[in-house]
């Protein structure tokens, strides 16, 4: 997985996710989200079990594919960031996110411990 894409756009989806996928302390897996790259879209998705989110966000995709991530440390590391573009690229079971001359790693989670996000039909959508 490859994409890059503005920090503004990102950091305000990464907002509203760690609000969701934070809170529970009996599943660590919550914790985390997904994020997810397909036609040009980076798919970011949470859930606590009673309620999930996934939310879109324009991106320019070099490789697609698909990582499970602490939402707590890329939420507080992207918003952390200058307003530029941001490069994330999933390598040997880590995501390296790198804006101008600021650059991190942060390891990957087992995407088969996540739970199923259930599809909604889009005539039901909000």
């Amino acid at each position: 997985m490859k994409l890059i894409c503005l920090q503004e756009n990102i950091k305000e989806g990464l907002f509203i996710l760690e609000r969701i996928a934070s809170k529970n302390q009996n599943m660590p897996v919550l914790n985390n989200i997904i994020l997810k790259t397909e036609k040009g879209l980076l798919k970011t998705f949470a859930t606590d079990l009673e309620i999930g989110v996934e939310i879109n966000i324009p991106c320019k995709i070099e490789k697609e594919g698909e990582v499970v991530v602490p939402v707590k440390t890329i939420s507080q590391f992207i918003s952390n960031l200058p307003n530029t573009k941001i490069i994330i690229e999933e390598k040997n079971n880590k995501i390296t996110i790198e804006a101008d001359s600021i650059k991190t790693t942060i390891p990957i989670s087992n995407k088969e411990e996540f739970p199923i996000i259930p599809k909604v039909k889009k005539e039901n959508t909000i």
